[in-house]
């Protein structure tokens, strides 16, 4: 018995060890260059320009609104395989950014001016707020659903990193209310009826009918 007990303990021994392995492996994947080097060129053909991004200058939202630009991997290919990205925003007075989440990424938030009011809900349905000023840093968690609000009276700027070179991004008002989600589905789920759904779904019908 002692010899059987013995010899599974080898057994998970080498088990434990061989997915060790495999995971450093899978880990070292994207290890293989110092960095992403598009299959069209090389080392000597690249220079400072390849790891410069110029698409954030001048950025400038519109009266009343919220907006964004963001610089991922799509936009900036240098970023592949880095783990980062980088997005502007820009919020004028009594602007929102609706409540969304980033499947792939936290987002850590920096305020370069103004105030806002921010809030992620964890999966417990929990709600976690704060108002954060010019210099001020708030972290979102991967995957949580959260939002951004200016509830005052000048404009409020931030920037926020992520921890993926394209994090993604769910508005939870469009995904609702803007696809092809059955309206039954839709009356079930938040207990109302069909006016109700129709007026939630008027904002996004040019989104719905394409």
């Amino acid at each position: 018995m002692e010899f059987l007990a013995s010899k599974s303990s080898v057994y998970l021994a080498i088990i434990l060890l061989f997915y060790q392995a495999l995971g450093r492996v899978v880990a070292d994947m994207d290890l293989t260059d110092d960095f992403f080097i598009p299959p069209d060129q090389n080392t000597t053909s690249l220079n400072g320009k390849y790891f410069t991004y110029t698409g954030l200058r001048g950025f400038k939202g519109q009266a009343n609104t919220f907006a964004s630009r963001k610089a991922t991997v799509k936009e900036f290919p240098a970023l592949t395989s880095l783990g980062v990205s980088v997005m502007l925003l820009e919020f004028q007075p009594q602007a929102v950014n609706p409540p969304h989440t980033h499947p792939r990424a936290s987002e850590l938030m920096y305020m370069l001016d103004g105030i806002l009011d921010v809030a992620f809900v964890d999966s417990t349905g929990k709600l976690y707020s704060e108002t954060v000023r010019q210099g001020d840093l708030f972290v979102f968690p991967r995957g949580m659903v959260h939002h951004q609000f200016n509830n005052g009276t000048k404009v409020a700027k931030a920037v926020s990193s992520f921890g993926h070179p394209n994090p993604g991004t769910i508005n939870l008002p469009i995904t609702l209310f803007g696809t092809q989600i059955p309206n039954g589905v839709l009356k079930k789920s938040f207990k109302v009826d069909d006016q109700v759904i129709a007026l939630l779904r008027s904002p996004y019908v040019k989104l719905i009918t394409n």
